[in-house]
């Protein structure tokens, strides 16, 4: 999106010609999305019949149980037996550390990359000196790293089991997050003069960024 809005504001066209082309492309993706997309398998255009299994029957027959407060036991030698759920207790639910320190991660994590986001290309363009069009490309870059440093996390955390589950979390989430701080400390300190080392540090925030975020997805699992 950055390198298409980078060209579009150094063209005749100027900032409006991107409003405009990422509006037609939203709309043209809701449509395509509409007459593409079926909610269950047996009315799915483009997904073969005998691919409809008694699977998702199952399925849904579970999820209407479940909103109803009961859940369906198997066992091995009384068969199946229904149960009524207990209460949702939220109240425990808002008690928990964990989950208070899984949404103090997630809201600084959103700030540190809603901050990039909005503001990232305002800083590579008037602190750093870059012309508009290589703003859009510059801006786009820390993006396509985070996407492959996000699959590289995910699978070391599946794959470190020399550390406990739970220290294996936490160790990611606070490196992730200290290194982030670590970086938008040092962009404070940066000079047009050192336009290089400012366009490293506003990659390596989205990495961290990113890499935080698969950490606290994965831990919110655990804990729920």
């Amino acid at each position: 999106m950055m390198p298409i809005s980078g060209f579009f504001c150094s063209s005749a066209l100027g900032w409006e010609g991107s409003y405009y082309f990422m509006g037609g492309a939203t709309v043209a993706g809701f449509v395509l999305f509409h007459f593409a997309y079926r909610n269950t398998n047996g009315i799915q255009k483009v997904v073969p019949k005998e691919l409809s299994t008694p699977v998702e029957l199952k399925s849904e027959s579970c999820l209407k149980q479940f909103d109803q407060g009961e859940v369906t036991i198997s066992e091995p030698q009384n068969g199946k037996r229904t149960q009524k759920l207990g209460k949702r207790l939220y109240c425990k639910m808002l008690a928990s550390p964990s989950f208070w320190g899984i949404a103090i991660v997630a809201f600084g994590d959103t700030i540190g990359y809603q901050l990039f986001l909005l503001y990232g290309p305002i800083y590579i363009n008037k602190v750093l000196g870059f012309e508009v069009r290589e703003t859009g490309l510059l801006s786009a870059i820390p993006h396509i790293c985070s996407i492959t440093t996000k699959s590289l996390g995910g699978f070391f955390l599946d794959r470190a089991t020399c550390f406990k589950e739970r220290l294996r979390y936490m160790l990611f989430i606070s490196v992730s997050q200290a290194a982030m701080t670590v970086c938008f400390f040092i962009l404070t300190h940066i000079t047009a003069e050192m336009a290089v080392i400012g366009q490293t540090m506003l990659t390596l925030i989205t990495v961290f960024s990113g890499l935080a975020f698969i950490g606290l997805m994965s831990a919110s699992q655990i804990i729920s």
